[in-house]
């Protein structure tokens, strides 16, 4: 099913032209989805429960699916050229180094303050996972030419 959506996503960029995202096609793509949502009733894929309507479950599972693809493409698309879209982007140029990271520092941060699930906590593990990973990858672009290796890091 995801590879489906990788598909059609991939084929939807191809044509972006068709489709302009605009505010009124993301109000429009939000109502659709609740709306069938509440149709269909919850979904529990660990248990094969496609939603409340037997066979007609499986086909809205499909158009939920495809509804919240489109819908989530008209929101990275609106946010493309912001603030938040250069952030999102940062991020997940960071994405591999973030998960190395960010573990073990929490873990070594839980055990140095004493803290445990704080607001304050989860802020600054994440600032100082984002700002070791930005470091990384600064290190990793200045050495990469005489360790060829540090180019996939």
């Amino acid at each position: 099913m995801a590879s489906l959506f990788v598909i059609f996503v991939y084929e939807l960029k191809d044509r972006e032209q068709l489709l302009k995202p605009k505010f009124i096609s993301l109000l429009c793509l939000m109502l659709v989805y609740v709306l069938l949502i509440t149709i269909n009733g919850g979904t529990n894929m660990a248990f094969r429960v496609y939603g409340n309507l037997v066979f007609f479950s499986i086909i809205l599972f499909f158009f939920i699916g495809v509804v919240g693809t489109l819908m989530w493409y008209c929101v990275s698309k609106m946010i493309e050229y912001t603030f938040l879209g250069d952030a999102l982007a940062m991020i997940g140029r960071l994405s591999l180094r973030l998960m190395c990271v960010h573990l073990p520092l929490f873990q070594i941060m839980n055990a140095a303050l004493k803290i445990d699930n704080t607001l304050f906590t989860a802020i600054l593990n994440i600032s100082i996972s984002i700002a070791i990973a930005l470091l990384m990858e600064k290190i990793c672009n200045r050495y990469k030419k005489r360790t060829p290796i540090l180019a996939y890091l």
